[in-house]
């Protein structure tokens, strides 16, 4: 793989000297801005093509297979690093949730939720009867204000083709405060909310 990234490499750069010798004298000067352009390319297709073909991160690439490395889109979900982080996990699966907890052998760590089903993303955010009434406020409002009907893992935590920054902000912010509500994410222990 790193070796397809060096030709990769070798062929843009070569390319651009072949341009580079046919601009008139006055327009051959390479600033440091170009230097830094060119390096920004290169490297955001060689992490366009590993996020493409590499074997994990499977998990957040199934839940948005339109995800580009190299866009340059803004993540309007995280406000505090606390829900930065909180995202992050709902999003690749590697959570404080018991299911993953319980995955990776940590002691004292059991799999279900309360309720005694799996404790996955999809069961905390979509499923659980334990957060019943901040389940259906949040996906009222989302349904509501952002137009979204659909709502799955993806939908709601992702953005999607065709909405809008503004609405993306409005749902992410919806998600955040349902994960606040439930307090599911305060401590290492699952609030029952019943």
């Amino acid at each position: 793989m790193r070796q397809a990234g060096n030709d990769e490499a070798d062929i843009l750069a070569k390319t651009a000297a072949e341009e580079a010798i046919e601009l008139p004298p006055e327009n051959n000067v390479i600033t440091l801005q170009d230097v830094k352009q060119a390096a920004y390319k290169t490297t955001g297709n060689k992490w366009q093509r590993r996020w493409e073909i590499c074997e994990t991160g499977r998990d957040l690439y199934e839940k948005n297979t339109n995800y580009s490395c190299t866009k340059h889109s803004i993540m309007y979900d995280f406000p505090t690093k606390k829900h930065f982080s909180i995202f992050a996990q709902l999003r690749t699966g590697y959570t404080e949730l018991n299911y993953y907890k319980n995955q990776v052998g940590q002691t004292n760590a059991i799999e279900s939720c309360n309720c005694g089903a799996p404790e996955t993303p999809q069961h905390f955010l979509l499923e659980s009867p334990c957060y019943e009434n901040e389940r259906e406020d949040m996906l009222h409002q989302i349904s509501k204000e952002v137009g979204v009907r659909n709502l799955n893992l993806a939908t709601i935590l992702t953005r999607l083709d065709g909405e809008n920054t503004e609405e993306t902000k409005a749902k992410l912010q919806t998600v955040e405060h349902y994960i606040d509500r439930t307090g599911r994410f305060n401590t290492a222990v699952p609030q029952s909310q019943s």
